[in-house]
């Protein structure tokens, strides 16, 4: 574990030198990013004016929802993103795998950590802003207890994002040109940052089990504003554990064919 972030630590340092070279590029990357979350923002205001509840929530519950989720989409454009990116594009295909098949560390997380991008960060005290300000003005208080689940499950919302990741970047060991499967995660988010209520059913079983993005998002925010039941923080701590477990094996099985296909 150390090991670990004495790694991202050199990563996120050389990062930071390197973006700062390129005013231009930081300049438009981080504004794209602040105006996706800004649209959506406006996209929740132009409905709340004509209603006062949406699946049940009311604005600053939805917003409360959106910061969330624009938060672990944050994290993840500035950690992993990139790299995961460069996998299914070049590293398998031009070999460039073998660069990271030869290092004393997980090839995997290895892979996921070697682009960051400190600029996509910009962004993170917007959202964190609307988070804070939409808790100060909801018309009931939080308890500690609400806030310590809410940060256990914020963590495995974080770790459960990375695992659909994965999973969506493996086939890459097996197809050559996969990376259009990662629209999957680029494109969750416009579904994740809505209440779960307003979709029909079948989407909120579809969305909880086989693609539970509503585990990313909606239950730890309802385990933050509502009766934080048992229920709710099991399932989503062993939806992640399973996850993440399923996509260990999918990736060990494409290094398997990738050793096989470079041999």
């Amino acid at each position: 574990m150390k090991k670990f972030w004495k790694i991202n630590y050199i990563l996120y340092r050389n990062a930071i030198r390197r973006d700062l070279k390129i005013s231009l590029t930081v300049l438009t990357g981080s504004l794209v990013h602040l105006l996706d979350g800004v649209v959506s923002l406006a996209i929740v205001l132009i409905v709340y004016s004509k209603t006062d509840f949406l699946g049940g929530w009311n604005i600053y519950e939805s917003l409360i929802l959106i910061a969330f989720v624009q938060i672990i989409v944050t994290l993840h454009s500035s950690w992993t993103k990139r790299g995961t990116a460069d996998f299914t594009e070049k590293y398998v295909r031009m070999g460039d795998y073998d660069f990271y098949l030869t290092k004393p560390f997980d090839p995997m997380l290895s892979v996921s950590i070697s682009k960051p991008r400190v600029y996509n960060l910009i962004r993170l005290p917007f959202f964190v802003a609307i988070f804070a300000y939409s808790v100060c003005h909801l018309e009931y208080n939080l308890s500690i207890i609400n806030w310590g689940w809410f940060i256990l499950l914020f963590v495995a919302s974080f770790i459960l994002f990375y695992a659909i990741r994965i999973l969506t970047i493996s086939p890459a060991f097996w197809i050559v040109k996969s990376h259009s499967l990662l629209v999957i995660t680029d494109r969750m988010q416009n579904i994740m940052k809505y209440p779960a209520n307003i979709y029909p059913r079948f989407f909120i079983l579809f969305f909880t089990t086989l693609l539970p993005i509503f585990a990313i998002s909606y239950l730890p925010v309802k385990v933050l504003l509502f009766d934080p039941k048992l229920s709710y923080i099991i399932y989503v701590i062993v939806l992640t554990a399973l996850f993440l477990f399923l996509a260990r094996i999918l990736w060990r099985a494409g290094e398997k064919r990738y050793g096989s296909a470079s041999s």
